[in-house]
């Protein structure tokens, strides 16, 4: 990857994380389907007393097929992440492993983008194939999940919308920078 990618890499996911911010902040796509826990207090001590390490829970959860889907059909089902109690939470941790993220994103965008060509191609051709990204990263991920563990529409079309905008700006400002430096690259060229 030469250095004209990374750079296109990084500003593709420094857009993403500014475009994230607005859609969080400003816009209502951050707590879209999102709601608190009903019994907040007695949950969390619940909660507290049998999260001992960070972990991913499905429930409801059972070995026997039959009784698994027997559960599933009368019960209600989920995914719950928890972090234990005593663990260190910043918000200017969090952003920066946000934008670390982000810009590790924007280094794979970036690398598409030049390997495909569709910097060449305009921009309506790089906001699309930013977009198409984004909507695939969405399906292939909340999808599957609401499919097993019921995420609620609202959640989905708003992450949906997240990605696709958010991808499809990164494509943008990536397939510039990279168009703009061939440009460059072409005319030096061509006037020597």
């Amino acid at each position: 990857m030469n250095a004209r990618v990374v750079v296109a890499g990084v500003l593709a996911g420094l857009t993403v994380f500014l475009w994230t911010t607005v859609s969080h902040t400003v816009l209502p796509l951050g707590e879209a389907g999102l709601t608190p826990l009903p019994d907040q207090e007695n949950l969390l001590r619940t909660f507290g007393g049998v999260a001992t390490e960070r972990r991913l829970y499905v429930f409801p959860w059972y070995e026997e097929e039959a009784k698994m889907t027997e559960a599933w059909r009368t019960q209600p089902r989920g995914l719950l992440a928890l972090t234990p109690a005593g663990q260190e939470f910043t918000m200017s941790g969090a952003l920066a492993k946000e934008a670390i993220s982000d810009v590790v994103g924007g280094l794979f965008l970036a690398f598409l983008l030049a390997a495909s060509g569709a910097t060449f191609g305009g921009w309506l051709h790089r906001v699309a194939f930013g977009a198409a990204l984004g909507a695939f990263a969405s399906t292939a991920i909340d999808f599957s999940y609401s499919t097993w563990y019921g995420f609620p529409t609202t959640y989905l079309a708003a992450q949906l919308v997240d990605q696709v905008v958010g991808w499809a700006l990164a494509a943008l400002v990536a397939g510039w920078w990279l168009a703009r430096r061939a440009n460059r690259s072409r005319t030096s060229s061509s006037r020597s």
